[in-house]
């Protein structure tokens, strides 16, 4: 559980999908919970959590998370037909699972229990968006106006109240925030009758006549999961520097798969290999799940034409491989020699300078223990912070707002004036300034190349004087180039 937390801070959240696996097993062993039970179970989960912390206790002395709070998703649920283009292939294979289970759980079905946790979850949900959601409707008045902190919260509540009068009463407004939210209601709906059945099924009556298997009852827990991270989303986000609900739908959303997947597994072996039908009801049985397999083909063998499509499109086309032999040969002319297809994507991420470049000072610098610098990123751009990215070797600044995510609030304390330094690095004229630099940060390897004139010519651009381009060129005669090409330098600090 630590190394998962240590990897993807996200996935703390299987912790308690763990916690609520022991509590299935002792559910199903013992047939009902004791006191015991839930004194064990809560022990487990003691356990589990002690261990996760002293195992990574240096990492968690150190961790600091962008994540700053919990925050309203008031106007921006997924629409219905967006998340069944994402899990309808579960969806179709899950809903008839949970009636098979319904079903044979007859009598012993327990609805007191599936309805408490249906209206326990939507009360905790709508309880915690509507309260942060007052709070960030009420912010500006306590503030006042006049000064950052009275922005920054005017910029929050235009946010979470997109499109909203806030000339009307904060009531008035929500009845509207009801009805932009009347596209993600069947999926909603959805969600909290599976998560109803779930709960029901699984906490069935008890029965001596009526065992329930280990794998059935897992599998429902994998289904419960799936849909509480995935209906969370439509109501609260985690705050982070995007400001939006984008990075918990990526990680709840990603996660909600996996756990559909693996049940939506089991759910179709149950149905199609279950128990074998018998007397008067073997017919209806075996039309139905005859139904049951050619719909779920059906919804397979569409899933499967993307992967074919797609990677046609972005492999043969958008990759201009494609070339129409037959409207060529009308004007006498033939199709170019197309590049070979390959699964090395590094060539195109660079100019074939660059490319060259990095290649070598691969070959320069074998054990990676070294320093670079190169011009810092923004996000996203193959073209920045490309050597470091490449080769492994570890540069003073990467993509800063990648920096900024990971480091949350401590970004200004470990990142300081890195990128100020660099800027200062290839643009001073002055080898004394440049040679403390150097000395500072322990710099093995200065890459003069396609983004570091960029960097300056932006520089000069926004008003700098165009002496700066000047720092470039001091290098040459001082420096070592160990590696080159006509439009990249690679420089060596000290000799070898």
């Amino acid at each position: 559980v630590g190394g998962m937390i240590f990897m993807n801070s996200w996935d703390g959240v299987y912790l308690p999908l763990l916690v609520g696996a022991e509590l299935v097993r002792r559910l199903l062993v013992n047939g009902s919970l004791s006191l015991e039970d839930l004194w064990k179970t809560a022990r487990f989960a003691l356990v589990i959590a002690v261990l996760t912390v002293v195992l990574y206790a240096l990492w968690f002395v150190s961790f600091e998370s962008q994540a700053s709070g919990v925050m309203p998703n008031l106007v921006f649920p997924t629409q219905w037909q967006q998340f069944f283009l994402q899990f309808g292939i579960f969806l179709v294979m899950l809903v008839p699972y949970l009636a098979v289970q319904v079903w044979r759980a007859g009598r012993r079905f327990n609805w007191q229990a599936g309805l408490l946790a249906v209206v326990f979850l939507m009360s905790t949900l709508i309880l915690l968006a509507g309260v942060r959601g007052k709070q960030i409707w009420d912010a500006p008045e306590r503030l006042g106006a006049g000064d950052a902190q009275y922005n920054a919260a005017v910029g929050e509540r235009n946010n979470i109240y997109t499109g909203a009068d806030f000339d009307q009463s904060w009531a008035t407004v929500m009845g509207d925030v009801v009805a932009k939210r009347a596209d993600a209601l069947p999926s909603e709906a959805l969600l909290l009758v599976m998560i109803f059945l779930v709960v029901g099924r699984l906490f069935a009556k008890p029965d001596p006549e009526f065992e329930t298997s280990p794998a059935n009852g897992f599998a429902l827990l994998l289904i419960g999961a799936g849909a509480v991270l995935t209906l969370a989303p439509d109501f609260v986000y985690l705050k982070d520097n995007f400001g939006v609900r984008m990075n918990t739908v990526f990680k709840l959303y990603y996660q909600g798969w996996i756990l559909f997947s693996i049940a939506s597994a089991f759910a179709l072996w149950a149905i199609l290999a279950g128990a074998r039908a018998r007397g008067r009801g073997k017919i209806p049985v075996l039309v139905g799940r005859g139904v049951y397999g050619l719909v779920v083909a059906v919804f397979i063998m569409a899933g499967m034409v993307y992967p074919v499509m797609g990677f046609r499109y972005r492999a043969i086309i958008e990759g201009g491989r494609y070339c129409d032999e037959k409207a060529l040969a009308k004007v006498g002319q033939e199709c170019p020699e197309q590049r070979p297809l390959t699964l090395n994507g590094v060539p195109t991420m660079v100019s074939q300078n660059e490319y060259q470049a990095v290649q070598c000072l691969q070959n320069v610098e074998k054990d990676r223990d070294a320093i670079l610098v190169e011009a810092p990123g923004g996000a996203y751009n193959s073209r920045q912070s490309r050597f470091s990215g490449l080769t492994g070797i570890p540069t003073l600044i990467g993509w800063q707002n990648h920096e900024g995510q990971w480091r949350g609030e401590s970004y200004g304390k470990f990142v300081g004036s890195r990128v100020g330094d660099v800027q200062e690095l290839y643009t001073t004229t002055d080898w004394t300034r440049a040679w403390a630099l150097i000395d500072q940060y322990g710099i093995d390897y200065i890459v003069v190349g396609e983004a570091e004139r960029q960097m300056v010519d932006e520089m000069i651009a926004a008003g700098g004087s165009s002496t700066l381009a000047d720092g470039l060129s001091k290098f040459d005669g001082i420096l070592e180039p160990v590696c080159a090409t006509e439009t990249v330098q690679v420089y060596r600090t000290a000799p070898n």
